[in-house]
């Protein structure tokens, strides 16, 4: 008989990485990006994964992310991975993790969950090609509301389109690459503008990839969008890109993509799609990542295609 207990990172990793190879065979994620991932990052503590254990073997196990808002106010919760080894399955052990999740997600005052999300995190939401992942939550009682891709293109030849840059002139609009004295101002403008990015911005920041920040501006300079770059010389720490091994070392990727309401007629998110595709090309990438696009006609019209696709659904913890 199964029981479940708390992972236990420095005595665990290995096993469940090993899970992870026998059971996401068509999703190849590096030793250390696993590790990134589940245990070496600042919202990760200790009894946020659950194991599944059999004669001594680890047969299951599931991880999840609270986006903790302080000790007494309550959080959203993640569940950012569920497998359950290839012979134990269909046996009722994902179940028992499923149900053991949602009860610490009640212990800790989580008062909603979402399949997928989080930060860091392996996808958006569950994966469209795993199928047995999307027939489990959905006969646990998760509804799917809507459906995520991330996309792809090959930028070693990208050259933003003439009239993209001609309309940013015309409006006097400027996109420049973030300097030390202007980093206050752009953490005021993400928290003011789009918090669910501010801590993406602030992270990046603080591990010294100020280059990493591309920035919009209007003609009397205030701020007006913003974009996160990733390239391979960004820091090691940052997951902005895990699937190297399909996508290849030489990827890249532009994120957190946000233009001010007031100011979203002017071509202002094009343009910053389109510069930071440039820039990636100067910098060598090969191809740019897309993560968690739901606007992909806009993506598409800068030659972006959709690469994988996620169901996604969040519940309320009751």
């Amino acid at each position: 008989m199964a029981t479940v207990r708390i992972f236990e990172a420095d005595q665990d990793l290995d096993d469940v990485y090993a899970l992870w190879q026998a059971v996401l065979l068509g999703w190849i994620v590096s030793r250390r990006v696993f590790r990134q991932i589940i245990s070496d990052h600042t919202r990760y503590q200790p009894g946020d994964h659950l194991i599944a254990e059999e004669h001594g073997r680890i047969i299951g196990f599931i991880a999840t992310q609270t986006d903790r808002n302080g000790p007494s106010a309550p959080g959203d919760g993640h569940i950012l991975l569920l497998m359950v080894a290839p012979n134990a399955q269909r046996q009722g052990h994902g179940a028992m993790l499923h149900a053991a999740a949602l009860d610490r997600f009640r212990q800790t005052r989580v008062h909603k969950a979402q399949l997928g999300g989080g930060g860091p995190r392996f996808w958006p939401g569950v994966p469209s090609n795993l199928q047995s992942g999307v027939d489990f939550f959905a006969a646990h009682g998760w509804i799917w509301d809507h459906t995520v891709v991330d996309m792809i293109r090959d930028v070693r030849a990208f050259i933003t389109p003439a009239p993209i840059h001609e309309r940013a002139e015309r409006q006097g609009l400027s996109f420049d690459i973030l300097s030390e004295p202007e980093v206050p101002e752009l953490l005021a403008f993400e928290t003011r503008e789009f918090p669910q990015w501010a801590d993406a911005f602030r992270e990046a920041v603080d591990l010294g990839n100020t280059r990493d920040v591309l920035v919009a501006r209007t003609a009397n300079r205030q701020s007006a969008g913003a974009l996160l770059l990733y390239t391979a010389e960004s820091h090691s720490d940052r997951t902005d890109v895990i699937w190297k091994q399909a996508l290849g070392d030489d990827a890249g990727a532009l994120g957190a993509v946000g233009v001010a309401l007031a100011v979203r007629d002017l071509g202002i998110g094009t343009t910053l799609v389109a510069r930071g595709s440039e820039i990636l090309r100067e910098r060598g990438a090969r191809t740019c990542f897309l993560g968690w696009v739901w606007a992909v006609d806009f993506y598409r019209r800068l030659g972006y295609e959709p690469w994988q696709s996620y169901s996604m659904s969040s519940r309320v913890i009751i």
